[in-house]
């Protein structure tokens, strides 16, 4: 079996047979590409978490209501302490004293790891959202964009509904990273027991 076949078909377990052992060239492609997707994915996660807090920091400051300032505050403080926490905690790249099995298990135990981070930053967004509801952030914003307040988008704008859709999105990204997680952590035993058997 080559790499490509195995990038394709090794975690189909429940649809397929799979191969009781992995041989050593295919471990050392999938550490290889785990090795490269790990940079690429800390790159982007700096990046989305940098966006998001300049744009709760630029919230912060236009916002003249209390709460709605409290709460884009909160976000900033949540924001930050996830960056700080993200570039503190460097990619560790593939050793050149490391096996590709012993880095391909740290790889993936580390993705599951991100996975359940990333949930818990939806939880502690709550308290965020919350108050900017309170302090009726969306509302605000919506003036100070200039929207006609005849408009039907105006009217949703400034309605209940932005704070529906939040709750929507927060409940499915989270349900998202939990079965994130839990793939990833059937995919590290998987691989631990296929690894031990090779």
């Amino acid at each position: 079996m080559n790499a490509d076949d195995f990038s394709q078909d090794v975690w189909k377990q429940n649809e397929e047979e799979l191969p009781q052992a992995l041989a050593a060239d295919a471990i050392c492609a999938m550490a290889r590409r785990r090795d490269r997707e790990a940079v690429v994915g800390r790159r982007l996660a700096l990046f989305a978490l940098a966006g998001l807090a300049a744009a709760f920091i630029h919230n912060t400051w236009l916002l003249p209501q209390s709460w709605a300032r409290v709460g884009q505050g909160w976000m900033v403080v949540v924001m930050t302490g996830y960056l700080w926490g993200a570039i503190r905690s460097r990619t560790r790249r593939l050793a050149s004293d490391e096996t590709c099995a012993r880095f391909l298990l740290r790889a993936y135990e580390a993705k599951r790891n991100g996975y359940l981070a990333a949930r818990r930053l939806v939880l502690w967004m709550i308290p965020g959202v919350l108050a900017s509801w309170l302090g009726r952030a969306v509302s605000l914003r919506v003036r100070t964009m200039g929207l006609d307040p005849s408009s039907a988008w105006y009217r949703y704008l400034t309605s209940g509904w932005p704070m529906v859709a939040t709750c929507v999105l927060m409940i499915v990204v989270w349900l998202a990273f939990s079965s994130a997680a839990k793939k990833a952590a059937t995919e590290f035993e998987a691989l631990r027991q296929r690894i031990a058997s090779a």
